[in-house]
C-alpha cells in the first residue's frame, strides 16, 4: 500500500461522509451543521489513518515467498 492509496481512500470517504449527511438533511427536513460533518469526517479520518498505520506495520512483518 502506497501513500497514495491512503490519500485517495480519506478523500473518498469523506466524500460519502458529506454524501451521507446530505441525504440525511434532505430526507429529514433538517438544518445539519457543518460541525456534524467536521466531526464526523474528523472520526472518519482518524479512524482510516490508524487503521492504515496499523495495518503498514503488519504488513512488513509477513514475509511474502512469492516476491523471492
Amino acid at each position: 500500500m502506497n501513500k497514495r492509496f491512503h490519500f485517495i481512500s480519506l478523500v473518498t470517504g469523506n466524500l460519502l461522509t458529506i454524501g451521507a449527511i446530505f441525504i440525511y438533511a434532505i430526507q429529514s427536513q433538517v438544518h445539519v451543521a457543518l460541525s456534524t460533518y467536521a466531526l464526523v469526517m474528523g472520526f472518519l479520518s482518524t479512524l482510516l489513518v490508524v487503521f492504515f498505520y496499523i495495518w503498514g506495520e503488519e504488513k512488513q512483518q509477513i514475509p511474502n515467498r512469492f516476491l523471492k
